[in-house]
């Protein structure tokens, strides 16, 4: 019965994408779709942190830290004993978190709240920069006003230097997924990004590719796959691919946006799960609706096809307008997918926001005639559900 209502609801729900595509093509304009907010969960304003950590749990950060499940109030676990002014870091799948402050890093597990690893960092500058290692038990760690990452491994304890270069105020460091290899840009405003992949025979990271790039970067994070990176600044979003080592525009703020871009500014950028779409938030400042205590914002979600590039029509898939959701102070710059790509949470000053991901970008285009036939499939053949789901999967992107 679950399988059947999920089927029926999916097949409903394309169908009704169907008719927005036509009236799309019709009116000649993009469409903003009507959205829900399907979970709020109400927040502190210490808080500057949310993402999910399973389909149906989120972690939320601030001078506390606590994992929440989604259509509850009550905490699953509650973290009091956190470093102060502490950054939190989450594994890539999920399974720990570490929280880390100049000189303290905590590992949790996300599944028991077990404690797993604690460690003072002493040394002479500020920790600014943590990241998980994926492909083993390891921690990258950046400090202030040094041009390195320090490794630790805490299963065993043991640090190493890796002469990876980073900018000296905000470090702009991601890690490959599933390979050992680290980009990097390097300078205090635009500076190229550095390509490290792992040298085993000297066990350490070397330099292996420079790509050119004119601009400070708000961020730079690979695909959930591996296969590109994507990078933002304040009016542009670039996708580098890595079989090519070549740098393509897919976003520019000027003339992709429907607003008026002289108010408006990309604040973030993440991949969804099926790493084919990236999701870029913009923040637009309303002055006409400011005061000189507060600045009044609203903002919009875009989401894009990393495949194609600034010329394509379609580089946008979807959109969906948050400005209602949003009370006069500017967002905090963080999204986060649920791992299935159906959900996505965005952190406000006072809740967080959690918003169905549109189906335009689960699925393919041509999904919606498929779904058509296999509705009539199902009607006239008797079919089992399971088969149909299966049948549908096949059209994610």
């Amino acid at each position: 019965m679950k399988h059947n209502f999920y089927f029926l609801l999916t097949i409903n729900l394309l169908i009704a994408t169907t008719t927005c595509s036509a009236m799309e093509k019709m009116e000649n304009k993009l469409l903003i779709p009507k959205q829900t907010i399907l979970f709020e969960l109400a927040t502190t304003p210490d808080e500057k942190f949310a993402a999910f950590i399973s389909n149906n749990r989120v972690i939320i950060n601030g001078k506390t830290c606590r994992i929440m499940d989604l259509g509850n109030d009550t905490p699953v676990f509650t973290f009091n004993n956190t470093p102060a002014d502490n950054t939190i870091t989450l594994h890539p799948n999920k399974s720990c978190f570490a929280l880390c402050n100049s000189n303290t890093i905590i590992i949790y597990e996300t599944e028991t709240g077990i404690k797993k690893w604690n460690s003072s960092l002493l040394g002479d500058d500020d920790i600014i920069a943590c990241m998980f290692n994926p492909c083993d038990s390891s921690l990258f760690i950046g400090r202030s006003y040094h041009q390195y990452l320090t490794q630790y491994n805490y299963n065993t304890d043991t640090v190493s230097f890796d002469p990876i270069l980073y900018t000296t105020t905000l470090p702009l460091i991601d890690i490959h997924p599933t390979n050992r290899q680290i980009c990097s840009q390097y300078g205090m405003g635009p500076g190229a990004i550095h390509l490290y992949d792992y040298n085993q025979q000297k066990n350490d990271y070397e330099k292996a590719i420079k790509i050119d790039n004119h601009h400070k970067l708000l961020r730079m994070i690979y695909s959930p796959n591996g296969s590109c990176i994507g990078t933002v600044n304040n009016y542009c979003i670039n996708i580098i691919n890595l079989k090519s080592r070549l740098a393509s525009t897919i976003s520019y703020l000027k003339d992709n946006c429907i607003i008026n871009p002289i108010n408006s500014a990309f604040a973030t950028i993440e991949f969804h799960p099926n790493s084919t779409v990236l999701a870029a938030l913009l923040v637009v400042h309303n002055p006409g609706k400011s005061t000189p205590k507060k600045r009044s914002y609203s903002a919009l979600l875009q989401y894009l096809d990393s495949n194609k590039n600034l010329l394509s029509k379609d580089v946008i898939i979807a959109e969906t307008p948050i400005a209602e959701f949003y009370i006069a102070q500017k967002p905090n710059t963080a999204l986060s997918f649920s791992p299935d790509g159906t959900k996505i949470i965005i952190m406000f000053h006072d809740k967080c926001v959690v918003l169905p991901v549109p189906l335009q970008v689960i699925y393919h285009p041509e999904a919606h005639k498929k779904a058509l036939l296999l509705y009539e499939l199902l009607n006239n053949h008797g079919l089992p559900h399971d088969i149909m789901l299966n049948l549908l999967e096949a059209f994610k992107r």
